[in-house]
């Protein structure tokens, strides 16, 4: 199971959220694209984002689609994939405040086969 890590640059008109994702395993790891986002665009939900109490929730478009063998990023022992993702493009972060933020999110895999849980450390950052 990959170990996930997230860490954010709190930007004028936005927050950088740095992914990295490390298999820390013996074998190489299958992760849909869509859960790293590697164009900079979350492809669906992976954030969990509060301001203060109060959750943010995804403005982005939620696509249902069908996995296949191509869809999937190798991530192969000893190795780490990173993105980084702005949380405007898809989340209404523009109020001051204190945002906490982390990365969950469910790895499917092919028709059969188990499904993974990805969660991340939680982060805490303040927008004036």
């Amino acid at each position: 199971m990959p170990v996930v890590r997230i860490s954010a640059v709190n930007e004028k008109d936005d927050i950088i959220v740095k992914v990295e994702i490390a298999n820390r395993g013996s074998t190489p790891y299958q992760l849909l694209e869509w859960n790293l986002s590697t164009e900079g665009l979350p492809m669906k939900t992976v954030f969990r984002v509060y301001r203060g109490n109060q959750e943010v929730f995804y403005k982005g478009i939620l696509i249902k689609r069908r996995i296949s063998e191509s869809d999937f990023i190798t991530v192969n022992a000893g190795y780490t994939c990173t993105t980084e993702i702005g949380l405007g493009q898809v989340y209404d972060i523009r109020p001051k405040g204190r945002y906490r933020i982390h990365y969950e999110t469910v790895n499917e895999r092919l028709e059969g086969e188990r499904v993974d849980r990805l969660k991340s450390n939680v982060i805490v950052v303040k927008r004036k």
